[in-house]
C-alpha cells in the first residue's frame, strides 16, 4: 500500500503475532529498527545528478521492506507502532489495483534472483 507524500513512499505493514513479530515491532517503538527498501528500478525512471552523484528516484518496483539497525537510505524511518487496531492511515489508502506489467517484472526479478 502507499500513498503520495512529501516524504516519500509512506506504508502501512502487518506484523505477524509472533515471538519474532512481536520483538520487531517493540524494538521499532523503541527506535533501534528503521525501515528499509530494496527496489528496481528503470533507467529511464530515475534522474541522475552527476555533480551532486546523486539519483531522483520517480518510479520504481518494490522488492522488499525489511526493519533493520542501518537502512539504506537517510531518514527512512517507522513513522508509528500501532497495536490496538486504530490504524486510520492503512484504512485511508486507496484500494491496491491490478496491474498485470507489475506482475511481470515482479516475476522477471524474481528468475533474476534466482541466476
Amino acid at each position: 500500500m502507499r500513498v503520495e507524500r512529501i516524504e516519500g513512499l509512506v506504508t502501512a505493514l502487518k506484523i505477524a503475532k509472533t515471538p519474532l513479530g512481536d520483538e520487531t515491532l517493540a524494538l521499532a517503538e523503541e527506535g533501534m529498527v528503521r525501515a528499509s527498501v530494496g527496489f528496481g528500478v528503470r533507467l529511464r525512471d530515475q534522474l541522475l545528478d552527476r555533480n551532486t552523484m546523486s539519483r531522483r528516484i520517480r518510479k520504481a518496483f518494490i522488492d522488499h521492506i525489511a526493519l533493520v539497525e542501518s537502512p539504506a537510505y537517510v531518514g527512512a524511518e517507522v513513522l508509528s507502532v500501532r497495536a490496538d487496531g486504530t490504524d486510520t492511515f492503512a484504512a485511508s489508502l486507496p484500494p491496491i489495483v491490478a496491474r498485470p506489467e507489475l506482475d511481470e517484472l515482479a516475476a522477471w526479478l524474481a528468475s533474476r534472483r534466482r541466476a
